[in-house]
Parts: C-alpha cells; structure tokens; sequence
C-alpha cells in the first residue's frame, strides 16, 4: 500500500512539473527560447494525464 503512495505523490510532482512547463513555454521569456504551441499544448495534456494518475494512485 506504501507503495501506491509513493508511486501517486510521485505522479503528481512529475505531473504538476510537466504542466508548469508547458504553461511557460505557452509564455516565452526573451532569453530562454520558444517551442511551438502544439508542444506546449501536448506537455500540458500528458501534465494533467500524470495528475490524474497521481490522484488515482492516492486515492485507490
């Protein structure tokens, strides 16, 4: 059962990194870059998926 809730708190942290990631690359700074929205759009989709698992994992 540990397990499980390491496994959860884990996608949730992954989850939420990838999600701040691709709502920053929706918002470039100067200095950093840029990616195409559809990248962004895609880490954002596959952040709220890791989320979703995480609070499955949590919650089973």
């Amino acid at each position: 059962m540990e397990r499980y809730v390491q496994l959860g708190i884990f996608h949730l942290l992954v989850g939420a990194v990838i999600v701040l990631m691709g709502v920053w690359a929706l918002y470039p700074a100067s200095t950093l870059g840029s990616e195409p929205g559809w990248h962004a759009a895609l880490k954002i989709i596959f952040g709220v998926l890791m989320l979703g698992a995480g609070v499955k994992l949590l919650r089973s």
